[in-house]
């Protein structure tokens, strides 16, 4: 997709298939409308620690201010929406305390993990702390089906 700079919104109205995630990172007043995002990963994220791993989801959002997600499909390969432990984090989208994120006429499905994290922005990894939850959240319209882990995760 190239680079994502502040203030961009960004229609599509096909599909795109995702050869690398989605990743908005510390952005403002980014808006992603329409467009079905086919995610063919089936590789597991890098692992920190003894844990499986961070994930590789199709849509990541750290930090930043004021996003906007609408009318997005987002699919994946886990046709079953089977748990698999190495690919728990391979969620549809991931958020890291944002403030001000709309998530809107949204559907996520068939991914390895989460359809919709919601994970506090932590410090060093997760292990010194929570830096930043996820504030203003707004979510109307959205849709999880088979996910392999949970619908959406607090």
């Amino acid at each position: 997709m190239g680079p994502i700079i502040n203030g961009q919104t960004i229609t599509t109205t096909g599909t795109v298939t995702l050869t690398t995630p989605i990743i908005l990172d510390n952005c403002t007043d980014v808006t992603f409308n329409g467009g079905t995002f086919d995610d063919p990963n089936t590789a597991p994220g890098k692992a920190y620690g003894g844990g499986v791993g961070n994930g590789r989801p199709a849509f990541t959002i750290i930090s930043g201010t004021n996003i906007v997600l609408e009318n997005l499909r987002i699919s994946g390969v886990n046709m079953g929406g089977a748990y698999r432990e190495d690919l728990a984090f391979n969620s549809g989208i991931w958020t890291d305390g944002t403030v001000g994120l709309t998530v809107a006429n949204v559907k996520v499905a068939h991914v390895f993990g989460d359809c919709l994290t919601l994970a506090p922005l932590r410090s060093d990894k997760g292990s010194s702390g929570i830096i930043s939850p996820v504030r203003n959240l707004t979510v109307n319209g959205f849709r999880g089906n088979a996910c392999g882990r949970q619908g959406i995760a607090l």
